[in-house]
């Protein structure tokens, strides 16, 4: 459980820990940022470009898709698979497999609804904070 956390600049923040995962060869690439949590973003864990190098150096090919942005704005991003592994002081059970996006300028990081659906959030606006739990039966 993440215990109560205060909002960062009106922001629901979260230290994310986990890897990235080169489909060809299994190779893990471990990531740690501060990530907003964003409900209205339907994948896993947005990640800024410099990611799209660090995997494909080790010769993994990502998958392309657009994307639609809540302005409304049409961007081609890179995706790939990964493991959620750590949030805030919370380790995980277990692994929670989840869809990495990825895109060429810094758009900021967040963590949305894929990696989200495996707790439950409580957000108290008037207080600022927030708190998440792992659901005891998700995967």
């Amino acid at each position: 459980m993440v215990e109560r956390k205060e909002y960062i600049n009106n922001s629901a923040c979260v230290d994310v820990v986990g890897v990235l995962i080169n489909p060809l060869t299994g190779k893990k690439i471990p990531f740690k940022t501060l990530c907003t949590i964003d409900t209205g973003f339907s994948d896993g864990v947005f990640l800024p470009d410099v990611f799209i190098q660090k995997i494909e150096a080790t010769g993994a090919k990502l998958f392309e898709k657009n994307t639609t942005l809540a302005d409304g704005t049409e961007i081609n991003v890179k995706v790939c698979m990964g493991y959620l592994q750590k949030i805030d002081n919370c380790v995980l059970k277990c692994e929670k497999e989840i869809v990495i996006v990825m895109y060429e300028k810094t758009l900021g990081e967040l963590l949305g609804m894929g990696a989200l659906q495996y707790f439950s959030v409580t957000f108290n606006g008037s207080q600022q904070s927030f708190t998440i739990v792992e659901d005891s039966f998700s995967p």
